[in-house]
């Protein structure tokens, strides 16, 4: 029982679980898409340093609220400035989004909910992929 307090009091506070309304601007837009109260689930500044480990282009994971049914969303930025969207890309994204969907309720599994094409962040044409969200995981 010890320990398992110990741990949890050691472990840092997720990026998830701040106040977006207390902790300033962070230069995220309001809405992407119809995403809106977007916050940060990782460093900023880590983000804008170094590629993500599994795809190496620059990505960036928010969380978001749906302007459709109100759930929070993780949400997976790709850096429009080194992945070009075309026409071709997004319609794979969607098809993707498709063939996981299959597994939309394993319980192990995060399967991505929708691929949206957004200009919100850096006015660069950007996708985007929407994860059901579940606080305290990580990517």
């Amino acid at each position: 029982m010890i320990r398992r307090a110990h741990l949890q009091a050691s472990r840092p506070q997720p990026f998830g679980l701040l106040n977006p309304e207390t902790d300033g601007d962070m230069g995220l837009p309001e809405r992407m898409h119809h995403y809106h109260t977007l916050y940060p689930l990782e460093d900023l500044a880590l983000a804008e340093e170094r590629p993500s480990m599994t795809l190496g282009v620059r990505t960036l994971v928010l969380k978001g609220i749906s302007a459709v049914d109100g759930q929070p969303y993780a949400l997976r930025w790709i850096d429009g400035r080194q992945v070009i969207l075309t026409p071709e890309l997004l319609n794979a994204a969607h098809e993707s989004v498709d063939k996981w969907s299959v597994l939309s309720n394993h319980p192990h599994v995060v399967c991505p909910r929708q691929a949206v094409a957004t200009k919100e962040m850096e006015d660069t044409a950007s996708l985007v992929f929407a994860y059901e969200y579940h606080p305290g995981t990580s990517a």
